[in-house]
């Protein structure tokens, strides 16, 4: 950390070098410039070429630096360092200085001015450090289709309006001389009017400067400022949300506080079940809770599951502040939440086994009556053929079918009392 920390100081450090390089040294390579120049631009760039080896070093897999976005850009800006301060310079010196004339022609000193700044977009890599920064970007990003959209209208409406304007104008007007005229006039005087005078000044120095101020204009002044007022809007909503919770808990709990003193509850001790049914049935606590969002049909079918979950804690009731927390947690315009999911399946399953524990009960008594009645059949049929009743095919057919319908009962049975026995203990609500 300590070492990314030095590491980030120099690339801030190095992105105002390029400043004070920019405004103070005129010399087009780097052996013509001032000593203190030579210095500075020697000792960043072995700062970062030993910064980039330290990188490459710690790979435990050389190969896996090449899958490492930022290494390789990081890399590339190196390169180029490389190339400007010692590798360009080596070849001066070798030649004798005579490739310096050739340097010195217009174009290539540009070209090698803007190799130079793009030394600057090293500077990106605060993004790792300034999570918010990057958040920003990805931001941009993401709104960036819309806000090409957007300016494709602009330009769709502006180019209409150019052509009317310089169709009715017949050039007598500096204004709509020409369609490009009055395109520029209708961006800049009447879209942009406070910028107008400016770019129209440095349009006239070189035309370059046109695109780059007007990109200048749409990127760092609509764009981003429009984003910094929609986050303004987003974290004042936020506060005020906050604010305004912290504001409806108080008053929920100011006047219920005055309610139960003025019923004769006692706030400073345990609500027990009861007092809960009976205060929730004052019309003054019904108005209350209702004026929270909370149903009140809702929170008193509640009451039974709320205090079963008191006793398995061992709590004999429900203090005030739990009070006025759970009816906070049942307004209807709560987001729902994992654990309200979880809340919600173990009451299911509670619902569940307690419906399949009285289903399994009554079908025990059923069988045992049917039981009981074939036995008595059975018994019957028997007394009957002890005694020399002698019965046609069709009565003893009766008997037979008697005697396995007595059997199966009680297979049946056994099996139900099994079945019960197993969900009991694992407590499978599949099984059961």
């Amino acid at each position: 950390h300590d070492f990314d920390n030095v590491t980030l100081g120099m690339i801030c450090l190095n992105a105002i070098w390029i400043a004070v390089d920019t405004d103070a040294n005129d010399a087009a390579v780097l052996i013509d410039a001032s000593p203190i120049f030579q210095v500075a631009e020697n000792f960043f760039c072995s700062y970062f070429t030993f910064e980039l080896l330290i990188r490459f070093l710690a790979f435990r897999s050389k190969v896996n630096c090449l899958r490492d976005a930022w290494f390789m850009f990081d890399s590339v800006l190196v390169l180029m360092m490389i190339t400007e301060t010692w590798i360009v310079s080596i070849v001066l010196i070798a030649t004798g200085g005579k490739a310096g004339a050739a340097l010195g022609s217009g174009s290539i000193l540009r070209i090698i001015k803007i190799v130079k700044m793009l030394r600057i977009s090293r500077v990106t890599r605060l993004l790792r450090s300034v999570p918010e920064l990057l958040i920003l970007l990805k931001g941009v990003k993401a709104a960036s289709r819309s806000v090409l959209v957007f300016f494709s209208l602009w330009l769709i409406i502006i180019y209409v309006y150019a052509l009317i304007f310089r169709q009715l104008a017949q050039g007598e007007t500096a204004y709509f001389q020409t369609v490009p005229d009055a395109m520029n006039t209708l961006l800049l005087e009447g879209i942009l009017p406070d910028y107008a005078k400016m770019v129209n000044a440095v349009a006239t120095e070189h035309i370059v400067f046109w695109p780059l101020m007007v990109t200048f204009i749409l990127l760092a002044v609509l764009t981003l400022m429009n984003m910094l007022v929609g986050v303004l809007v987003e974290v004042v909503g936020a506060i005020a949300s906050t604010e305004k919770e912290s504001m409806t808990v108080l008053s929920l709990a100011t006047e219920m506080r005055e309610v139960m003193e003025h019923q004769g509850f006692d706030t400073e001790s345990s609500i027990s079940k009861q007092e809960f049914q009976k205060l929730l049935t004052e019309p003054e606590v019904t108005r209350i809770v209702n004026g929270v969002g909370v149903d009140v049909l809702v929170l008193l079918d509640m009451c039974e599951t709320i205090y079963e979950d008191l006793a398995k804690t061992g709590q004999l009731g429900l203090t005030f502040e739990a009070f006025v927390d759970l009816t906070l947690n049942m307004r209807g315009t709560n987001p729902a939440k994992v654990k309200d999911v979880k809340e919600q399946l173990r009451l299911i399953k509670a619902a569940v086994a307690d419906a399949t524990g009285s289903v399994i009960a009554k079908l025990n008594v059923d069988l045992h009556n049917l039981q009981r009645e074939i036995r008595e059949m059975r018994e019957e049929a028997r007394d009957k053929d002890e005694n020399g009743d002698d019965g046609d095919e069709q009565e003893y057919t009766g008997v037979v079918q008697f005697n396995d319908a007595g059997d199966q009962a009680d297979n049946d049975e056994d099996e139900v009392k099994t079945i019960a026995d197993g969900g009991r203990d694992d407590g499978d609500d599949a099984e059961i």
